[in-house]
């Protein structure tokens, strides 16, 4: 693997490396220099370049660079979620719009995959909603919309979508252990 420095790729002088290690296996995938000092500062001062060139761009011309850039990241967005996920561990997005034949088809596509962050359930017959949002196996269930917040109420998912919610009271609660404990006082 290679430095990345002022737009060109150059070998590293470093004797170090350290492993890179996909996050969802364990498994290592490469090495990285443990670049020097020097280098280090050659890549801050082609930093500091940069910035005085791009000061100096007029607005049109940083515009005409920013929509080739958002051109190339949509052309390139499946290779880019790969690699975020490989490099972070984080799950590829999963969204699915199925159609279904009755509630147990759709429980069953639904909760058919090993991720489990968050749902929607769209009806207009409310009895149907919270029988579904009840045998959802998500941390969060939306009847009729998707995707409100409120700090009040917990976020978090279930299965390969993490651990444990943030917002709210609940997300204290990876941080405390509860005790019971009795004595008698005779």
């Amino acid at each position: 693997m290679q430095n990345y420095v002022n737009g060109k790729l150059v070998d590293s002088a470093a004797t170090e490396f350290t492993e890179l290690v996909d996050p969802a296996t364990g498994k290592v995938t490469g090495r990285s220099p443990k670049s020097t000092l020097d280098e280090v500062d050659e890549a801050v001062r082609a930093a500091e370049a940069a910035f005085v060139t791009w000061r100096r761009t007029t607005p049109s011309h940083r515009q005409q660079a920013l929509l080739k850039l958002a051109d190339a990241i949509e052309e390139h967005s499946d290779e880019l979620v790969e690699l975020q996920s490989r490099n972070t561990g984080q799950i590829k997005t999963l969204i699915t719009v199925q159609p279904f034949r009755d509630e147990a088809d759709a429980l069953a596509k639904a909760n058919g995959v090993p991720y489990g962050l968050s749902s929607s359930v769209w009806t207009k017959d409310h009895a149907t909603a919270l029988r579904m949002s009840r045998d959802l196996d998500f941390g969060c269930v939306w009847i009729n919309t998707h995707i409100p917040l409120a700090a009040e109420m917990p976020h978090g998912g279930f299965g390969q979508s993490g651990y444990g919610k943030d917002l709210s009271g609940y997300g204290l609660e990876d941080y405390t252990r509860v005790k019971h404990v009795m004595s008698s006082l005779d």
